[in-house]
Order: structure tokens, then C-alpha cells, then sequence
């Protein structure tokens, strides 16, 4: 397994925006702090830079936050 590529990732949150969608989990098949910071940034990024917000929900076991 694998981060899902950016672009893809931001062509599903954009489908997701207009179709109303109002919350969003982004852990896939694992835990989402597995992946280096620079990519949640960019990520989490696009998810806040939409001009509908989304719910965002986070699972997980908080191992590597600070």
C-alpha cells in the first residue's frame, strides 16, 4: 500500500465539494500519520483551501503526534 497520489486525491475532493458532500475521512487502509508531515500538509491543505468546508474526521492511534 501506498499514499494515493495527489492529483487523484484532489480530483475526488473536488467531485466530493460539488456534490455536497459534508465530511470526510481520509484513513484509507491504514493510519493516516504514517505519512510524512509534508504530504499532510498538502493534502489537508487542499481540503481547507475549498470554499465548502468539510467535516474532517481523524482515526487515529496519535503514536507519532507531538
Amino acid at each position: 500500500m501506498k499514499p494515493m497520489p495527489l492529483a487523484l486525491f484532489q480530483k475526488l475532493v473536488d467531485q466530493a465539494a460539488e456534490l455536497g458532500v459534508r465530511a470526510i475521512c481520509p484513513n484509507g487502509y491504514g493510519e493516516i500519520c504514517t505519512l510524512p508531515q509534508p504530504m499532510l500538509v498538502e493534502y489537508f491543505g487542499h481540503l481547507t483551501s475549498r470554499d465548502r468546508h468539510f467535516r474532517i474526521l481523524i482515526n487515529t492511534n496519535g503514536n507519532r503526534l507531538t
